[in-house]
């Protein structure tokens, strides 16, 4: 689990749960963690709730890889479509 900024209107709200939480590292943009839930939105002192991405990092290597070796040519393919850099990047 991760808490969000406590600053008054520096956080998620209402339809983002599930979105990413982002960190810039030396120019590169890391996905952290994703909008879980909060009370209200962007509520001084109460930081929103975000699900800790790198504790599920080889989880999400372990599937990223299984899906690479049943369709490797989709695999390759959909990063490409969507516009994405290839590999799952997450904070140690």
């Amino acid at each position: 689990m991760i808490c969000g900024y406590k600053g008054r209107g520096k956080d998620s709200c209402r339809g983002d749960s599930g979105g990413p939480m982002v960190c810039q590292f030396n120019e590169t943009w890391v996905q952290v963690g994703i909008v879980s839930w909060a009370v209200g939105c962007g509520r001084g002192n109460i930081p929103g709730v975000y699900t800790d991405v790198a504790f599920y990092s080889k989880w999400i290597v372990a599937v990223v890889n299984q899906a690479a070796s049943v369709c490797p040519a989709a695999f390759l393919l959909l990063p490409l479509c969507l516009g994405l850099p290839l590999g799952v990047l997450a904070a140690p």
